[in-house]
């Protein structure tokens, strides 16, 4: 639960809805434990943020912002989701819980994902929320415990608003070249390659723009510049989860964001997936979609290099003889739907989860 007064509520219901200014809120968790002073703000990008209204309105997404000397469960910083795209509308409420357990069992770092009941001001929101794990410094050390004070950006749509802040127009990211004098012009690359921790200065994109060199390099050159500054194997193996599952709105797929890129101080480049809220029937695509879309023209050429539309393919296979066969996947999605049903949240059976999965990888399989 967090409580909000009403002026900060009159507040929040007016000022624009994409303000990424903390407002002060009270949270309480389980009844026992009292944390005074977080910051609360609305979670969502412009293609969502429209439909809200209030903080106890319209269904919605949150961030909240522990003190650094009163954090919980270890960490400052959370976002809870009603499940789906559009707030609550993935009525099955386990779609992209389950999206990231495939990526799991193909060995893929991931976003742990609980299940809460929230309240605003005592307004019970949605049937059920998820406290979703954020690709920040904290899961970083989880992933790279021997590597964590590398350089970590958020892959993201650059949205460019009219003056009066009612339509935008967007630009996905890309690893082309971009220069300007010469040199790469770093402007064009703020925004799609979002600085969020890094241990050199937020303007040195040094290691971004050796990425750049490698993905247009010569044909000759292009395998070991490749190899040489990106984990090949754990992005083609990104790419599979993504079209598997459906997640057209990713990098690598058929829109340039939700992604994050991680650059070890001694390691290659690394992906990060990150909001798989469009999947596995939920508005994703059909079973039957290209397993070869991708919006990046660098990336349509990675998948497309024999060697590593190889790996492409391997990532596939293990992922048509592991997770995507049926026993495993489906004793998950059942225990879990009855843990909603006995603890009284309103979730519908994921009988079209399992369907989708099990044309999924007929498809795959045909293609294979």
């Amino acid at each position: 639960r967090f409580w909000i007064t009403q002026a900060t509520a009159s507040k929040w219901a007016t000022r624009l809805k994409l303000s990424n200014e903390p407002l002060d809120a009270t949270f309480v968790y389980d009844d026992e434990r009292v944390i005074y002073n977080i910051g609360a703000l609305y979670s969502g990008s412009p293609y969502h943020s429209p439909g809200y209204s209030t903080p106890t309105g319209a269904l919605c997404n949150y961030i909240l912002l522990f003190p650094a000397d009163d954090s919980l469960l270890g960490v400052t910083d959370f976002k809870l989701t009603a499940p789906g795209n559009n707030p609550g509308d993935d009525d099955t409420v386990q779609r992209e819980e389950t999206s990231y357990w495939i990526a799991a069992q193909l060995g893929l770092p991931f976003n742990y994902q609980r299940n809460v009941h929230l309240f605003v001001n005592g307004v019970r929101r949605g049937r059920i929320f998820e406290d979703s794990q954020i690709p920040n410094s904290e899961m970083i050390k989880q992933w790279f415990p021997d590597d964590d004070n590398g350089d970590l950006h958020k892959i993201a749509g650059w949205f460019e608003f009219d003056d009066a802040v009612n339509s935008f127009q967007t630009t996905w990211a890309t690893l082309q070249p971009f220069n300007s004098g010469g040199k790469k012009k770093l402007a064009r690359y703020r925004w799609n390659w979002q600085k969020r921790a890094s241990q050199i200065s937020a303007s040195d994109y040094t290691h971004v723009f050796e990425m750049v060199d490698a993905a247009n390099a010569a044909a000759a050159a292009y395998t070991a510049s490749m190899e040489a500054r990106i984990d090949v194997e754990e992005w083609l193996r990104i790419f599979a989860v993504e079209h598997i599952v459906g997640n057209w709105d990713s990098y690598g797929n058929n829109n340039g964001q939700n992604m994050f890129a991680y650059k070890p101080e001694r390691g290659l480049w690394q992906l990060l997936i990150w909001d798989l809220d469009i999947v596995l029937g939920g508005g994703s695509d059909a079973a039957t979609t290209s397993l070869f879309k991708a919006t990046d023209p660098t990336m349509t050429r990675m998948i497309a290099h024999p060697p590593f539309r190889r790996a492409y393919w391997r990532a596939l296979q293990d992922a048509v003889n592991g997770p995507l066969q049926g026993p495993a996947l489906n004793a998950l999605l059942d225990a879990k739907y009855a843990a909603f049903r006995s603890n009284g949240v309103s979730a519908t059976s994921p009988t079209s989860v399992k369907s989708y999965v099990t044309s999924r990888r007929n498809y795959i399989i045909q293609q294979l």
